[in-house]
C-alpha cells in the first residue's frame, strides 16, 4: 500500500476531511477509489467543475406541507448506505458560486435538506 493510500485511509477512518491538490492526471481519483475499495466503502465522485450551486444546495420542490430542498441522487445513495466516501473532484476549477455552495456540504455535511450521516467521509 502506498503512503498516499495509507495516509488517506487513516484520515477517512478518523473522520478528517482531506484536500488532495495537484495537476490533472496524477491519480487523485484513482487513489480515492483504491482507498474506498480497500475499506469496502461506497464511493461517489462528484465533479464540481460541471455542477451548479443547486446541485449542492438542493432544488426547491413544492409539497403539500411546504417547500423542501431536494438533494441529488448521489447524496441520497450515500445517505441510504449510511457509510461511504464523497469525493468532490475539480473544486479548484468550479465557479465561485459552486465553491460557496460546497462549503455547506464540507463544513455542515448538508446537501439540500439532507444531512449526511457521520459514516460518510467528505
Amino acid at each position: 500500500m502506498t503512503t498516499s493510500i495509507s495516509a488517506l485511509s487513516i484520515a477517512i477512518q478518523a473522520g478528517t476531511p482531506v484536500l488532495a491538490w495537484g495537476p490533472p492526471g496524477i491519480g487523485k481519483t484513482a487513489t480515492v477509489t483504491a482507498v474506498a475499495d480497500s475499506l469496502a466503502l461506497p464511493l461517489e465522485v462528484v465533479l464540481a467543475s460541471i455542477r451548479e450551486p443547486s446541485d449542492f444546495s438542493g432544488l426547491p420542490v413544492i409539497r403539500e406541507d411546504g417547500v423542501t430542498m431536494e438533494s441529488p441522487s448521489w447524496a441520497r445513495r450515500l445517505t441510504q448506505s449510511g457509510k461511504g466516501i464523497l469525493f468532490l473532484d475539480e473544486i479548484s476549477t468550479a465557479p465561485p458560486a459552486v465553491q460557496a455552495a460546497l462549503l455547506r456540504v464540507v463544513l455542515d455535511r448538508v446537501v439540500g435538506d439532507l444531512e449526511l450521516p457521520e459514516g460518510i467521509a467528505v
